[in-house]
């Protein structure tokens, strides 16, 4: 009988210390099931890119009139062997500035960019890794009462020698 208590409490040990308690592979992975029926996977696909329709070319018309209110440089930059330094420079739009959508749409043909990027939100707070499909690219961002931001991030976070992060918006706002 002793032996048999004995034994019951070595393998009520040996599996409870065994029991460990598995991490999660990604965020919420508990609270998520994987999808792999064929059908299901389209139906939420579908349902994914209702989500995700982008604003539309026509949104900023080429007869739409912008006022260029500020152009606003932030960032900071290390370069070997000097000390790394902050960037913060501020410009303001002269009076009666106007920029039309024609011009908006013509300047992402002037520097090669071959489509215009509408993002509602700035590609900085995006968790994307080093080679991000945004870090060199202009995007024009939608805010509150008929202003837009044309933003522009260059980053090279780790670098050997150097490394840098440029954020460029220009803001304007709409006036017809």
């Amino acid at each position: 009988m002793k032996k048999t208590i004995l034994i019951f409490l070595l393998l009520n040990s040996i599996a409870s210390f065994s029991q460990e308690e598995t991490k999660e592979r990604f965020l919420f992975e508990k609270k998520l099931n994987q999808v792999t029926i064929n059908d299901s996977i389209l139906k939420h696909t579908k349902i994914i890119n209702e989500i995700l329709i982008p604003a539309k070319i026509d949104s900023i018309s080429p007869d739409s009139k912008w006022e260029l209110l500020y152009l606003h440089e932030t960032g900071w930059q290390e370069s070997m062997p000097n000390n790394p330094y902050k960037i913060n420079n501020l410009y303001i739009g002269k009076q009666n500035n106007i920029v039309t959508g024609k011009d908006l749409k013509d300047f992402f043909q002037t520097i090669g960019q071959k489509e215009i990027l509408f993002n509602e939100i700035p590609p900085e707070l995006s968790y994307m890794n080093r080679g991000a499909p945004l870090n060199g690219k202009f995007t024009i961002i939608f805010l509150k009462k008929n202003h837009i931001t044309l933003q522009y991030i260059h980053s090279y976070p780790n670098g050997n020698q150097s490394s840098w992060f440029r954020k460029t918006n220009y803001y304007l706002k709409r006036i017809n």
